[in-house]
């Protein structure tokens, strides 16, 4: 009788070793271990970063053909375009009269971040 119970203390403890050791793993590796998407995560953001800086200078050298074709590039490659960035490009497209591409930039701003304000815009510019 001694030596079933001495063999069930040996179970339980064993099996109480064997569940500690392997939730210690479980954690170490979850925090140990970089996300799946870490390396493209941070290259979205440098990529992001860079198309900002480059937009914003095209801007402001009213380079809009520059700033169209980086914003365009942006917005294929991440969903996370800032609404500032259609609602400026569609102020400095109104500059130089390329109402098309204005009303394509106010509507993109519309759709994606329900600006009323730019729908209003949109309405008022004048057809071509």
């Amino acid at each position: 009788m001694k030596h079933i119970v001495k063999f069930k203390l040996v179970l339980v403890f064993l099996f109480l070793s064997f569940l500690s050791n392997s939730q210690i793993f479980i954690i170490s590796t979850i925090r140990t271990k970089p996300g799946p998407n870490s390396a493209q995560t941070e290259a979205h953001y440098k990529f992001s970063e860079e198309m900002t800086q480059k937009t914003k200078e095209a801007l402001e050298a009213k380079d809009f053909e520059k700033a169209i074709y980086y914003l365009d590039q942006w917005s294929h490659r991440s969903k996370g375009v800032n609404v500032n960035f259609y609602v400026l490009l569609a102020q400095y497209c109104t500059e130089t009269k390329d109402y098309s591409r204005a009303k394509r930039n106010y509507k993109k701003a519309y759709k994606k971040w329900a600006c009323y304000e730019c729908k209003e815009k949109m309405e008022q510019l004048p057809k071509e």
